[in-house]
C-alpha cells in the first residue's frame, strides 16, 4: 500500500463542481478526499474527518481561505496538517500572502490529474500517515 491510501484531504471550495471534481480526482488518486463548500463548514467538518491535508481555495464568501488557514494554524491539532492553496491567482503578490498565512503549497487553477498525483507522491513522503482518529467525546 503506498502512502497515498492513507491520506485523508479536505477540498473547500465555494464552487460545488470544482470542489466536486477536485475531491473525486484525489479520490481516484488512491486518498480518502471530501469536499465542502465554505470556510465555516470546514472548520466543523474538519473536527469530525481529521484531514491531514487541506485544500483552501483563496477567494470564498464569509470565511476565505486566508481566514481559514489562520484559524486552523491557531490550533494545536492542525498545526500539522499541510495547508495548500488553490487558487486562479498566480502572482507573486498572492503566493508570498499565502506564505506569510501558513500555507505550505500555492497551486494555480485549473489544477490537472497528474498535478494533483505529483502533490499526493510529495505529501505522503513527508507526512507521517496515521489512520483517522475518532476525536474524544
Amino acid at each position: 500500500m503506498s502512502g497515498r491510501e492513507c491520506l485523508r484531504i479536505l477540498v473547500v471550495d465555494d464552487n460545488p463542481e470544482a470542489a466536486t471534481l477536485i475531491a473525486e480526482s484525489l479520490n481516484d488518486l488512491g486518498a480518502e478526499a471530501q469536499a465542502c463548500l465554505s470556510g465555516v463548514d470546514a472548520l466543523a467538518h474538519a473536527l469530525r474527518f481529521r484531514p491531514q491535508i487541506l485544500m483552501l481555495d483563496l477567494d470564498m464568501p464569509g470565511m476565505d481561505g486566508f481566514e481559514l488557514a489562520q484559524t486552523l494554524r491557531r490550533r494545536d491539532d492542525f498545526r500539522p496538517a499541510k495547508l495548500i492553496a488553490q487558487t486562479a491567482y498566480g502572482d507573486a503578490t498572492t503566493r508570498a500572502k499565502t506564505a506569510r498565512a501558513g500555507f505550505d503549497l500555492h497551486l494555480t487553477k485549473p489544477l490537472g490529474f497528474a498535478r494533483l498525483g505529483e502533490m499526493l507522491d510529495l505529501l505522503s513522503s513527508v507526512l507521517t500517515v496515521k489512520p483517522a482518529q475518532s476525536p474524544a467525546l
